[in-house]
Protein backbone atom coordinates (compact mmCIF):
# COMPACT_ATOMS: atom_id res chain seq x y z
CA UNK A 1 0.00 0.00 0.00
CA UNK A 2 1.39 3.49 -1.05
CA UNK A 3 0.89 6.26 2.01
CA UNK A 4 1.02 9.67 0.78
CA UNK A 5 0.92 11.62 -2.63
CA UNK A 6 2.67 9.68 -5.22
CA UNK A 7 4.83 12.70 -7.50
CA UNK A 8 6.36 11.06 -10.61
CA UNK A 9 6.14 7.90 -12.91
CA UNK A 10 7.51 4.26 -12.58
CA UNK A 11 7.23 1.73 -15.45
CA UNK A 12 7.73 -2.05 -14.45
CA UNK A 13 8.05 -5.06 -16.75
CA UNK A 14 7.66 -8.46 -14.69
CA UNK A 15 7.60 -11.84 -16.14
CA UNK A 16 5.01 -13.79 -16.02
CA UNK A 17 3.97 -17.41 -16.68
CA UNK A 18 1.85 -16.54 -19.95
CA UNK A 19 4.75 -13.65 -20.79
CA UNK A 20 6.34 -10.55 -19.91
CA UNK A 21 3.74 -7.91 -18.03
CA UNK A 22 3.98 -4.25 -18.09
CA UNK A 23 3.02 -1.43 -15.73
CA UNK A 24 3.24 1.91 -16.06
CA UNK A 25 1.67 4.65 -13.31
CA UNK A 26 2.31 8.75 -12.98
CA UNK A 27 1.18 10.61 -10.12
CA UNK A 28 0.73 14.66 -9.99
CA UNK A 29 1.06 14.94 -5.88
CA UNK A 30 -2.32 14.05 -5.50
CA UNK A 31 -4.10 11.32 -3.99
CA UNK A 32 -5.31 10.87 -7.55
CA UNK A 33 -3.18 9.08 -10.08
CA UNK A 34 -3.13 10.48 -13.20
CA UNK A 35 -2.56 7.30 -15.79
CA UNK A 36 -2.19 3.76 -14.60
CA UNK A 37 -1.75 1.36 -17.76
CA UNK A 38 -1.38 -2.39 -17.51
CA UNK A 39 -0.24 -4.48 -20.95
CA UNK A 40 -0.59 -7.89 -19.84
CA UNK A 41 0.94 -10.62 -21.64
CA UNK A 42 -2.28 -12.15 -23.46
CA UNK A 43 -2.10 -8.54 -25.14
CA UNK A 44 0.76 -9.11 -26.74
CA UNK A 45 0.00 -12.61 -27.65
CA UNK A 46 -3.09 -12.48 -29.71
CA UNK A 47 -1.83 -10.31 -32.76
CA UNK A 48 0.77 -13.54 -33.14
CA UNK A 49 -1.72 -16.12 -33.08
CA UNK A 50 -4.08 -14.41 -35.56
CA UNK A 51 -1.21 -15.16 -37.94
CA UNK A 52 -0.96 -18.33 -36.39
CA UNK A 53 -4.34 -19.49 -37.56
CA UNK A 54 -4.30 -18.55 -41.02
CA UNK A 55 -5.02 -21.57 -43.01
CA UNK A 56 -5.01 -24.00 -40.42
CA UNK A 57 -7.65 -26.78 -40.47
CA UNK A 58 -10.65 -25.95 -37.84
CA UNK A 59 -10.09 -29.00 -35.39
CA UNK A 60 -6.26 -27.40 -34.77
CA UNK A 61 -7.92 -24.22 -33.92
CA UNK A 62 -8.80 -24.91 -30.25
CA UNK A 63 -4.95 -26.36 -29.26
CA UNK A 64 -3.42 -23.69 -31.11
CA UNK A 65 -4.91 -21.14 -28.93
CA UNK A 66 -4.34 -23.19 -25.97
CA UNK A 67 -0.60 -22.63 -26.85
CA UNK A 68 -0.66 -18.91 -25.95
CA UNK A 69 -2.73 -20.24 -22.54
CA UNK A 70 -4.73 -17.12 -22.83
CA UNK A 71 -6.70 -15.18 -20.08
CA UNK A 72 -9.74 -13.50 -21.72
CA UNK A 73 -10.28 -11.17 -18.84
CA UNK A 74 -7.20 -10.08 -19.31
CA UNK A 75 -7.80 -8.63 -22.62
CA UNK A 76 -11.33 -6.87 -22.12
CA UNK A 77 -11.03 -3.27 -21.49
Amino acid sequence: MVKGNPNGECFIRIEQPRGEAIYYTKGNGTKYLDCFRLRTPTTSNIPPMLDLLKGCQLGDVPLLILTIDPCISCTER
